[in-house]
């Protein structure tokens, strides 16, 4: 084979002499192309440890290698090498599916209490309750103001006759004669004088009423309660036939009173043949009168 001058070969394949061992290739000397005439089948291969080379070898360098024979049988696989090192991390994959909801846990530990919330508004009215039993008596309170005066005394006395006595004639300035007493208290009456006593130092309420049946020439009757002989609140009836009613007011003061119901007509009065002919009611109260 034929090298071109200075060709540079590796220490595998290259056929020649003089070569640098303390290279890693080879330069072929310009005398090479002569050289190879004489030792066209035979070169020097330098030793690898010092300078001397190794005697004359049959020639195995690829220059002079015949065609390529048969691939041989692949040999047993070798012992496994040690590992690497780790490698770099890959980039994050993409996030898989939702996995299937797990089993509840248990129940944790109640939290502390927390603050207490606004007032919500007030709400609607219930029904009324049942009552409650009564309660203990609360003490005596304060006295009260006095109250007005009460009754001290009264007396109610009546006029009546039989239907077949003949008809009362009530002459001019004549009382009525009561005859019938209803009831009777601090107050004395004097049938055969029609006259009451009233007690000092009170207030007394005259009701009274009379049953008329005609009068002697005289339209307009007139009956009125009398003083210690002195009319008082004269009742004018235009009325002759009926019954006439009055009432007054009386107080008396620190000396007593005599009191008569009286015809002041100035002509007779005729009663009512049929009976009650004359009724009278005095009320007494201790002075204040309410």
């Amino acid at each position: 084979m034929y090298f071109e001058e200075n060709t540079t070969l590796n220490n595998e394949s290259s056929c020649h002499e003089n070569m640098d061992i303390e290279s890693s290739s080879y330069v072929i000397p310009r005398c090479y192309n002569n050289y190879r005439l004489n030792c066209s089948n035979r070169y020097r291969k330098p030793c690898p440890c010092n300078n001397w080379f190794w005697p004359c070898l049959s020639c195995t360098c690829i220059c002079h290698s015949g065609p390529t024979g048969p691939q041989g049988a692949t040999g047993p696989q070798g012992p496994e090498g040690p590992q690497g090192p780790q490698g770099s991390q890959g980039p994050e994959g993409p996030q898989g599916p939702a996995g299937p909801q797990g089993p509840a846990g248990s129940q944790g530990p109640a939290g502390p209490q927390g603050p207490v919330g606004p007032q919500g508004p007030q709400g609607p009215v219930g029904p009324q309750g049942l009552q409650g039993p009564v309660g203990p008596q609360g003490p005596i309170g304060p006295q009260g103001p006095t109250g007005p005066a009460g009754l001290s005394g009264g007396i109610m006395e009546a006029l009546v006759s039989s239907s077949t006595s003949p008809q009362i004639i009530i002459s001019d300035g004549d009382p009525i004669l009561f005859n019938f007493e209803y009831y009777s208290n601090n107050i004395s009456y004097n049938s055969a004088t029609g006259e009451f006593t009233l007690s000092p130092n009170r207030t007394y309420l005259i009701n009274w009423s009379i049953a008329i049946d005609g009068v002697d020439g005289i339209q307009t009757p007139v009956f009125a309660p009398e003083i210690d002989g002195s009319e008082y609140g004269a009742f004018v009836s235009p009325i002759v036939t009926g019954i006439i009613s009055s009432s007054a007011i009386i107080e008396v003061g620190a000396a007593p009173s005599n009191l008569r119901i009286v015809n002041f007509t100035g002509a007779s009065v005729g009663l009512s043949i049929t009976g009650p002919q004359a009724n009278i009611t005095i009320t007494a109260f201790d002075n204040p009168m309410p």
